[in-house]
């Protein structure tokens, strides 16, 4: 899959998505996929038919297969591999969330996922959020991602974060930052939920080969299940232990990298917004810096 394909699938998504910076990114990660097998003669294949771990990750799962049909954009299939989230101001060096998989919950099997869903995803949430709205597809995701990153770049930027930036700001955070869902495939019901295969299997398979790539400054783990999948990738050593946060070092492709944890944005209660407090009070105390 050349520059041109790429473009033309993100274009198809939305026209402002097909940029240079990210294509030129997304186009050296398919690579990674071609390489795997799990895309074809430019085709993007179903996981649980290509991957060649799908007989481990879906071998008690057969109830709970995506069903299998044509891309909406006539590229590949549906249930395919799937570009990170990649934003066209990103750059090796930048901050990279870490979250589990996508959701893929319809109760028969007929949701669909493709090569570009996070930039479909991306195109309501973005909407959503700069109206002024909070919670996109009906979940707190967006917004509270957003507004962690935000305090990390703000960090970085040398000012000092908040803890609620309006969501407009928090919008404005998408084309900084990059995305890494550490298991590419969702199986239906459950919440998405992947098998213990999947979550052995998928972040050593493509989690890391495309962080390698993006070569993030800092890492953000959204959730437990994200900061268990980076642990697999490389030792973490953590410096700092709080209530609902840490924050530590790790070392991925031979780079010591800034990791930070919470709680999943959509975690009951109070969970997130305790981590997201103490989170902005490490950060004030002892601020990012660029390179270390």
């Amino acid at each position: 899959m050349d520059k041109q394909q790429v473009g033309d699938i993100l274009t198809w998504h939305d026209a402002r998505w097909s940029t240079p910076a990210r294509t030129r990114m997304l186009t050296k990660l398919t690579g990674i996929y071609e390489a795997a097998g799990v895309i074809t003669d430019g085709q993007p294949l179903a996981l649980h038919r290509c991957c060649p771990s799908a007989p481990d990750c879906w071998a008690r799962e057969q109830d709970r297969l995506p069903r299998v049909f044509p891309a909406k954009n006539k590229l590949g299939e549906s249930g395919s591999i799937f570009w990170p989230w990649v934003g066209e101001s990103y750059r090796p060096g930048g901050v990279c969330l870490v979250s589990l998989n996508i959701n893929n919950a319809e109760k028969k099997g007929d949701g669909w996922w493709t090569v570009g869903v996070e930039y479909a995803i991306a195109e309501t949430a973005i909407e959503v959020l700069e109206q002024g709205g909070r919670k996109p597809h009906g979940s707190w995701f967006a917004y509270r991602s957003m507004a962690t990153a935000l305090a990390v770049l703000v960090s970085l930027d040398g000012h000092g974060p908040v803890e609620q930036p309006t969501p407009q700001e928090a919008a404005a955070a998408y084309e900084r930052v990059a995305r890494v869902q550490a298991i590419k495939c969702s199986p239906t019901h459950n919440r998405s939920q992947p098998t213990e295969a999947m979550r052995v299997n998928c972040p050593e398979r493509f989690a890391r080969r495309e962080l390698e790539l993006l070569a993030p400054g800092v890492l953000i783990a959204l959730g437990g299940d994200a900061k268990t999948a980076i642990g697999l990738l490389g030792e973490a050593s953590w410096s700092e232990h709080r209530d609902q946060f840490h924050r530590g070092k790790i070392t991925l492709a031979q780079s010591e990298i800034d990791v930070l944890a919470l709680p999943h944005p959509t975690s009951r209660g109070s969970l997130w917004a305790t981590g997201q407090q103490e989170l902005v009070i490490s950060l004030r105390t002892r601020p990012l810096t660029r390179g270390g």
